[in-house]
């Protein structure tokens, strides 16, 4: 039975509210504001948004105009329908908990009875990035791992610098083991998050402009995890190529210390698997309670740090 309190108005009250109080999507429509207002959401802004989506993930943006007047109507719950729902969702990165609220308030019903179909990631392009030869080498690497308060991992930074392999590389995959991430980058754009098989996920760095053979971009972006779940204590990088400046670094909240930490090397890349190889690692408490460890390279190998609570 369709609840009085459902349908589109509802949901649209309902997404107005996430986009102009959530950090996360706030802050990915405000980057494209020509004038932020506190306290009011730039529909101009929102539907570039959509358009960057449609753009990346369908090969067209549609037309602006058009887009804007539909943002519009949707934000106050008129012509608010499943497909420009989904454009929402998707250009939004919506969490999973966001995306069941949203569609249970526009279908008047419970969350748990949204039907799976509507969380299934988006369609996977041709052009996706990890179903192709790679067409880069990664040739130096910072990483850094943030470990919250209650011991759980809050975010991922990585700045790196890559090299092309072939001539016109466009975009630049990444693999995670997980969707319930959200992924921001800068100066550039990220396409939706798809499954590559084997239980991974992946989703592609848009590069500012195409690289030719040999030449190197930079790309830096950072993976937020959205569900907050207990981890194995350990942050790993597995290297099957070379990679030449290799910095990783764990930090871990002041309230929350470790009482070992080790620089270890697995010959098990499972997570959770034990350690071949330990080494003891100071934690240096000025620097923001990190261990810290500097590689000239890295090849064929699992490597990373492991700690106990």
């Amino acid at each position: 039975m369709t609840s009085a309190s459902a349908g589109p108005e509802v949901a649209a009250a309902f997404l107005r509210t996430i986009l102009e109080h959530h950090g996360r999507y706030r802050e990915r429509w405000v980057r494209k504001a020509e004038k932020p207002r506190e306290g009011e959401i730039s529909q101009a802004a929102v539907a570039r948004v959509i358009a960057d989506y449609l753009l990346v993930n369908a090969g067209s943006a549609g037309e602006y105009r058009r887009l804007r007047s539909l943002v519009h109507r949707a934000l106050h719950g008129r012509n608010l329908t499943p497909q420009t729902l989904t454009w929402f969702v998707n250009a939004f990165l919506l969490t999973e908990e966001h995306t069941r609220q949203l569609w249970a308030l526009f279908a008047g019903i419970s969350p748990d009875e949204v039907d799976p179909h509507v969380l299934i990631l988006a369609p996977v392009s041709d052009t996706s990035a990890v179903f192709h030869p790679p067409q880069v080498k990664i040739t130096s690497l910072n990483e850094v791992h943030v470990v919250g308060q209650d011991g759980v991992p809050i975010e991922h930074r990585i700045q790196q610098r890559i090299r092309a392999v072939s001539d016109d590389v466009s975009r630049y995959t990444v693999r995670y083991d997980t969707r319930s991430i959200s992924v921001w980058v800068i100066n550039g754009e990220v396409s939706d998050i798809y499954r590559c098989g084997n239980g991974m996920y992946a989703f592609d760095i848009m590069l500012a402009q195409p690289l030719k053979k040999t030449e190197t971009a930079l790309v830096e972006y950072v993976v937020r995890f959205d569900r907050q779940e207990m981890a194995p204590p350990e942050f790993r990088r597995i290297a099957v190529e070379r990679i030449d400046d290799l910095t990783m670094e764990v930090r871990f909240h002041p309230n929350r210390l470790p009482r070992a930490v080790w620089w270890a090397s697995w010959h098990d890349p499972a997570p959770g698997s034990p350690p071949a190889t330990q080494e003891p690692v100071p934690l240096d408490e000025e620097a923001g309670c990190a261990a810290r460890k500097v590689l000239s390279c890295a090849e064929r190998s699992v490597i990373g740090f492991c700690w106990e609570w």
